[in-house]
């Protein structure tokens, strides 16, 4: 996002940076799934839900911050400063994430005994 505020103005580069920006925002979406779903392995479907309506709420965000910015006649080059703050928000978050995972061990719940009267009702 901010190369691209730099080569917007030329075709070639704005286009081979479009190309980058693609890939290295398709690169990220498997291991992000991939990461959610590991952690959470209580609700896997719940967590690929909040993981893709949070991708999508960044979107919204994103679209109307950069129109914001557009709007306050900062350029048309704006809202690719908007969104690389966004993602070095982002990329923040995932850090401490990951720092966190490492720092805080998760025990499972403990499963509770099977009594014998328990087994009689079954």
């Amino acid at each position: 996002m901010f190369a691209f505020t730099f080569t917007a103005a030329a075709q070639v580069p704005a286009a081979v940076t479009i190309a980058l920006l693609g890939g290295f925002g398709f690169a990220t979406v498997a291991p992000l799934q991939t990461r959610v779903l590991g952690t959470a392995k209580a609700a896997p479907t719940l967590a690929s839900t909040a993981n893709v309506a949070a991708f999508n709420l960044g979107n919204a965000i994103a679209a109307c911050l950069g129109g914001l910015a557009i709007d306050a006649g900062l350029g048309y080059t704006a809202p690719n400063w908007v969104g690389a703050l966004m993602t070095t928000g982002g990329l923040g978050l995932a850090l401490l994430s990951g720092r966190l995972d490492r720092c805080t061990t998760v025990q499972p719940p403990a499963r509770l005994p099977v009594t014998a009267d328990a087994r009689r009702a079954a």
